[in-house]
């Protein structure tokens, strides 16, 4: 996992990190730069490595254009916070593809880098 820098023009959270064994973009219920935030008939149940579970409230749009609509699909959950999650696997699964380097990672999509993370000194992720 790294630290997001820059998703598109817009500038999410140091808080938020791409992960490439994360299902889907993650994100807690009051995440600011997300569009159309909407609440779900079909909350996800999402099992943590603690052994506990978190329930999806709603769904809302990554504000990235650029991206199919299937990739911009983001689940909100109340319970986590402090961290968003941006899913590699549901990047590439529409055409992205991630490189990742010793210290960031870069994806592209039809040519151009879409997003850049740096690795986090502290905590290696």
């Amino acid at each position: 996992m790294l630290n997001v820098s820059q998703l598109g023009p817009v500038s999410l959270s140091p808080q938020t990190l791409v992960d490439s064994g994360s299902t889907g973009h993650f994100f807690h219920v009051q995440s600011a730069n997300l569009k159309n935030k909407r609440r779900t008939n079909s909350p996800l149940t999402v099992h943590l490595a603690d052994k506990s579970t978190i329930l999806s409230t709603h769904t809302a749009k990554l504000p990235f254009p650029c991206l199919p609509r299937k990739a911009r699909t983001v689940h909100l959950f109340p319970a986590l916070k402090g961290t968003s999650l941006i899913s590699i696997s549901q990047l590439c699964d529409v055409g992205c593809t991630a490189t990742f380097h010793k210290t960031h990672v870069a994806v592209d999509f039809l040519g151009k880098t879409i997003l850049q993370g740096q690795r986090c000194a502290h905590t290696n992720l």
